[in-house]
Parts: structure tokens; C-alpha cells; sequence
């Protein structure tokens, strides 16, 4: 029994890497990839397929072949998911939202005076 969570961990720790070296390397191959990790190409293929189906990943054209096929290069989609920040001081309330590079997409500072807990649940909406 134990084995099953030990793979599941596996398989996620081997997500994170290649994410990771996605996000910092990209646009890069599987193979690339693979070399880079020392990660078999079959994981990082299998790994890659679930990010592409997550939205965190893309397909971004196709790269230079040093003989044979040519690589399709893998790219990081930063705008795939977004975080909400919220920061609450005495005089203001101050809403951000940025991408998955904690780029800010956008920002609001709303006065806190007067301030119902109606009304801060409505800026939180906007």
C-alpha cells in the first residue's frame, strides 16, 4: 500500500521540477528538459501532457533540430491562474491581483472610513 503514495509523491515532485524548469528555461524541448533533470523522457513527456491539461503549459512552436525531428518547445503560461491579494490597514483596503509570476494585473485602494462589512465584500467582488 505504501508504494502507491510513494509513487503519487514521486510523480508530483517530478511535476514541480520540470514546471519549475519550464518556467525559468522556457521555451524548451522535453528532451531538454529530460537532459537537464536527469528525468526520463517518458516522465517528462507524461508530466508535460498533465501540465498542457492544467493550463499551466503550452505548446509554443517548434525549435532548431541538431538532426532528426525538430523539438516542439514547451512554454510557462504565466496568465493561467491568477492570485487575489488583499491588504487591510486602518485608513485602507488594498486589492491586487497578479499573475502566476506575481505580476500585478491589477490594483484597487479603497478608503477604509465608514467601511460595512456589505461594502468591503462588494470591492472584494469588483
Amino acid at each position: 500500500m505504501q508504494r502507491t503514495g510513494d509513487l503519487k509523491l514521486i510523480q508530483e515532485l517530478n511535476r514541480s521540477i520540470i514546471l519549475r524548469t519550464i518556467r525559468n528555461y522556457g521555451p524548451i524541448s522535453r528532451s531538454e528538459i529530460a537532459k537537464k533533470n536527469s528525468i526520463s523522457a517518458t516522465t517528462v513527456t507524461a508530466a508535460v501532457r498533465e501540465l498542457i491539461q492544467q493550463g499551466l503549459v503550452y505548446e509554443d512552436g517548434v525549435g532548431k533540430s541538431s538532426g532528426g525531428r525538430k523539438p516542439i518547445l514547451i512554454k510557462f503560461f504565466s496568465d493561467s491562474k491568477f492570485i487575489i491579494t488583499v491588504s487591510i490597514t486602518n485608513s485602507y483596503i488594498l486589492i491586487a491581483e497578479t499573475n502566476l509570476e506575481a505580476k500585478v494585473q491589477r490594483k484597487e485602494k479603497f478608503p477604509v472610513h465608514n467601511l460595512t462589512g456589505e461594502l468591503f465584500v462588494d470591492y472584494l467582488i469588483k
